[in-house]
């Protein structure tokens, strides 16, 4: 055998095995995006599943809230209109 056939038999050696190292590097990348994907699509449905929760919660929460605080602006009103009606009152009796 000489140097060049040894040479010609390292090359293609080398070029089976880098066309081998490819292709299980093509299938590891195919199946890590497959997982990915998988993984992201249940993130995916966690993050509508929680957008739901959250809506629900503020409607649940925020309603109520502003009909108290609702509430309590026209009682704050209704006295403003009760003591300036009162001073009124004090200020003709004075007067």
């Amino acid at each position: 055998m000489s140097l060049a056939d040894l040479r010609d038999l390292v090359i293609v050696i080398f070029g089976v095995v880098g066309i081998v190292a490819m292709v299980m590097i093509l299938v590891l990348t195919l199946l890590v995006f497959r997982r990915v994907i998988d993984t992201l699509n249940k993130v995916a449905k966690l993050a509508d599943a929680l957008q739901g929760m959250a809506s629900l919660a503020t409607a649940g929460v925020s309603l109520p809230l502003l009909k108290m605080v609702s509430f309590f602006m026209r009682l704050r009103k209704g006295f403003e209109g009760l003591r300036k009606k009162r001073k009124k009152k004090e200020e003709v009796v004075n007067g």
